[in-house]
């Protein structure tokens, strides 16, 4: 019996489906490698290092956006397109929980990303907005565009070393 032949792309959709089942953390090189059979070190021959497999995830979750909504296709006015193009990005932002906080701490943006945010402008120009208006759109959109809100989010509890100071001090009017 041989083995399906270790890519870039195996690699990746291993990667997903260990970060899907028990989140980045858990991400490791020797962790990926022995979930796809192989020694650590052939990764490397298909992503360089940890910071490419973490790129890597970053374009296949942009990817998977980018084939959700190509199937689907486009109807209706502007706004209905872009109501449907986010929410199938929502889709996939729930199905990847951890990849809001992965795109948001990637050095560089993904190539496919701007493919993605160009299809949103070519949407608003063809609904009647002149260009520098759909480029305000873009950026007043934010990450709702990639479907899910950064804004939103729980705060973790205060810990021990992050209380307000106890002293009245604090509530003093700062002298100028």
């Amino acid at each position: 019996m041989s083995r399906e032949p270790l890519s870039r792309e195996r690699a990746l959709a291993a990667a997903v489906a260990l970060v899907d089942a028990e989140g980045l953390k858990a991400l490791t090189m020797r962790r990926l490698a022995a979930g796809l059979g192989v020694e650590a070190m052939s990764l490397y021959h298909h992503v360089p290092g940890k910071e490419g497999l973490l790129d890597g995830l970053a374009e296949t979750v942009i990817a998977e956006i980018a084939a959700a909504v190509g199937a689907a296709g486009q109807s209706g006015d502007w706004q209905a397109q872009l109501r449907q193009r986010f929410l199938l990005a929502r889709d996939v932002m729930l199905r990847h929980p951890w990849a809001p906080a992965l795109l948001g701490s990637r050095p560089a943006i993904p190539p496919a990303l701007f493919a993605y945010y160009d299809e949103i402008v070519g949407t608003l120009t063809a609904g009647g907005f002149p260009p520098h208006l759909a480029h305000r759109a873009l950026h007043a959109f934010g990450t709702m565009a990639l479907g899910f809100v950064q804004e939103l989010f729980t705060p973790p509890a205060p810990t021990p070393t992050h209380r307000r100071p106890t002293s009245p001090r604090w509530r003093r009017p700062c002298r100028t």
